[in-house]
């Protein structure tokens, strides 16, 4: 289960900066409470044309930093405070909803709404347990957003992530995919030297799944949030 628990973890590779980064710039939008449904299912309002995606991420790239950036004591009613609100950001940008669907197909249609609900739950869990520490109050994380393309209700934005780590700066191209959910932009994919996220997670997922079943991929999240971040 080492590559599993690399990919979810983020133990020594470049996904880990930038899942890391992505999370980070998780907007003031509050959190959506969403019935999880198949990835295609619906229809979605279209963006107004002076909508942009771009300038959403670097307002919530404002946004978190001045959450993150207060340093507070742990175990403390403010630390839980900040954590509720990094957990509130972190809910309003990056589309868990989306992401898990997409990473489990095909095995998603076969799902039931509660299989789906504590598939979603769980990779919210690892995630914000994996990643979030990683920036949490570190101002070494900086990300340069240079250009958007938009398509209907879909867009990309690309940009650089920076992460300076032991005094050398380390620097990848990044693009993100989004998608307009309603009344904002949300990030359900991650490409950074040519490498999707989502496909990364989706083939780890199919392999634990063909080995061993959905309820095992299931166990093996669960035992992961207990571990991860310690």
């Amino acid at each position: 289960m080492s590559d599993l628990t690399n990919v979810i973890c983020g133990r020594g590779h470049a996904f880990a900066t930038i899942l890391a980064a992505t999370v980070a710039l998780a907007g003031a939008v509050g959190p959506v409470k969403r019935e999880v449904t198949s990835p295609d299912a619906g229809m979605v309002p279209q963006p107004a044309a002076e909508s942009s995606p771009m300038a959403e991420l670097r307002r919530s790239d404002a946004d978190l930093r001045l959450v993150l950036g207060r340093r507070i004591p742990g175990r403390s009613p403010e630390y839980e405070a900040q954590q509720i609100e990094i957990h509130r950001l972190t809910a309003g940008l990056l589309d868990f909803e989306e992401f898990s669907g997409r990473a489990l197909a095909p095995h998603w249609s076969r799902l039931t709404p509660a299989q789906k609900n504590r598939f979603v739950s769980l990779l919210r869990t690892l995630i914000e347990k994996s990643y979030v520490p990683q920036i949490n109050g570190d101002p070494r994380f900086r990300v340069t957003f240079e250009r958007e393309e938009k398509t209907g209700t879909s867009a990309r934005v690309f940009g650089v992530v920076t992460y300076e780590g032991r005094g050398i700066p380390t620097s990848y191209k990044v693009e993100y995919r989004l998608l307009y959910k309603g009344d904002h932009w949300a990030v359900y994919d991650i490409v950074t030297d040519g490498e999707s996220l989502l496909e990364n997670y989706r083939a780890q997922f199919d392999r634990v799944i063909r080995k061993q079943s959905f309820d095992g991929l299931l166990e093996t999240m669960r035992r992961r949030a207990q571990c991860c971040g310690d």
